[in-house]
């Protein structure tokens, strides 16, 4: 489980189900739901998660703070937008 981590596989499938997430945000049916702001936040977290096996910074805290921070900066996003669109 280390080298996975240390080689960043897990961190590609996860940037890869946020790509995936983003997509579904995209559609046009679903569009309005959703601001700006997250879909450009669930972009970036989806591109740096997945860079992360190709820029080697998996490794480095510094780098997986950022991607972290991403995501959950992503995932706050998103859930505002859907309690903004109940009211």
């Amino acid at each position: 489980m280390d080298s996975l981590i240390a080689s960043g596989v897990l961190f590609e499938l996860v940037g890869l189900c946020y790509f995936l997430f983003y997509l579904s945000m995209s559609r046009r049916a679903v569009a309005a739901r959703y601001s700006r702001r997250s879909r450009v936040l669930t972009l970036l977290a989806a591109i740096a998660l997945v860079g992360s096996v190709v820029g080697h910074y998996a490794q480095a805290p510094l780098g997986i703070v950022v991607m972290f921070g991403l995501a959950i900066a992503s995932l706050v996003a998103t859930f505002l937008d859907g309690r903004a669109t109940r009211r």
